[in-house]
């Protein structure tokens, strides 16, 4: 009797024991499994939060409920999926933090709890973060979306070649790489000289954090997916935001000033080319170079021409994929009323706008 006791104790410490370590393992590769339906989004992100160890910060806007059934599935794919039921994005922030106290104030303001703009995390508002360009499929931009893999393919393990480079340029580069965004609090200065080579994307961070004398964490956001920013709404109306350049639009139609505004787009385009690039392997970097050529050509090219070489790319059979793929997530994803709802938003967000295009003139 004694015998078969210490017997299956020594069994269920066992499974106990390997339950454990499946657990830490799970934990330690970001994967999830999860099922289930119509659960609230912050309820369905606290249980990914205890899978994984991650830190999620839904923002106050961020509403749904959320159907899905995975099993070991990547932390990152399990936010597009709740991120495309929420109509939401998602992005990994890395604050860079003095105080306690601050790294507070980056949360309340990634709640949306605290207004960005007198909280002393305005670089919130830059590329990526609020107002900027994340969710599925991440950041892109000349050369970086639609052609370009080569960074993206770099979201585990990353080269940052920096010398002499202002912090601003730092935290460009490491936009380039996935749906990550570092986020220096306001008054952080630095001139870094780094040379890492296939590094950890959090390694990279705590360089950077180390040599402009900061701390660091690291957060997923879920915020809205429309009209958030500077000056946005939820409605998708335009205060000030990204589709009104940012502010006054006295001369927005004055050919002058759309001139400076080209040659603005310009300089950042490069300075955005030269952070891609220090991200990089050197094989890497030539065949972003030779894309961005193609791009180059591409837009040199007369109307007709161009819209054939666009239609012969469309009709490419890795491209075709892409969508198919997008499609059938987007279907897969989704309940039938999110869907309607998605279809009845999209409808009105088209009358809006060809609402202001009538009052406009145009």
């Amino acid at each position: 009797m004694k015998k078969r006791i210490v017997f299956w104790g020594i069994v269920a410490v066992l499974a106990a024991g390997g339950y454990g370590g499946y657990l830490i393992f799970r934990a330690q590769n970001n994967l999830v499994t999860l099922d289930v339906r119509n659960m609230e989004v912050r309820e369905v992100a606290s249980k990914i939060e205890f899978q994984t160890r991650e830190k999620i910060i839904v923002h106050k806007d961020v509403q749904g409920k959320i159907t899905l059934n995975v099993k070991g599935v990547a932390i990152e794919e399990v936010l597009n999926i709740v991120a495309e039921q929420t109509s939401a994005r998602w992005t990994a922030l890395y604050p860079l933090y003095s105080t306690s106290d601050s790294l507070a104030g980056f949360k309340k303001v990634a709640r949306g709890d605290l207004e960005v703009e007198t909280s002393g995390w305005t670089n919130l508002l830059e590329r990526g973060g609020f107002g900027g360009r994340g969710g599925p499929g991440g950041p892109g931009g000349f050369g970086f979306g639609m052609l370009s893999d080569a960074a993206a393919s770099q979201s585990k393990k990353i080269n940052l070649e920096l010398v002499n480079r202002d912090l601003p340029f730092a935290t460009m580069a490491l936009a380039r790489v996935g749906q990550s965004q570092v986020v220096p609090e306001n008054g952080t200065v630095g001139t870094l000289n780094l040379h890492l080579q296939q590094v950890s994307y959090e390694k990279a961070v705590a360089a950077v954090a180390k040599q402009v004398h900061r701390s660091w964490d690291d957060y997923y956001l879920l915020q809205p997916g429309f009209g958030f920013g500077r000056g946005g709404d939820n409605a998708g109306n335009d205060r000030g935001g990204r589709r009104d350049f940012g502010g006054d639009n006295t001369n927005r139609f004055d050919p002058q000033f759309a001139e400076i505004r080209r040659e603005e787009r310009e300089v950042q385009r490069e300075k955005a080319f030269e952070a891609q690039l220090a991200t990089l392997t050197p094989q890497e970097q030539e065949k972003v170079k030779e894309e961005r050529k193609q791009m180059e050509d591409l837009r040199n090219l007369p109307q007709e021409e161009r819209e054939k070489k666009m239609q012969e790319f469309a009709a490419r059979p890795q491209f075709q994929q892409r969508m198919e793929q997008r499609m059938y997530r987007g279907v897969m994803n989704t309940t039938p009323e999110q869907r309607a709802d998605r279809a009845r938003s999209r409808v009105e967000r088209q009358q809006r706008w060809q609402q202001q295009q009538r009052n406009t003139g145009r």
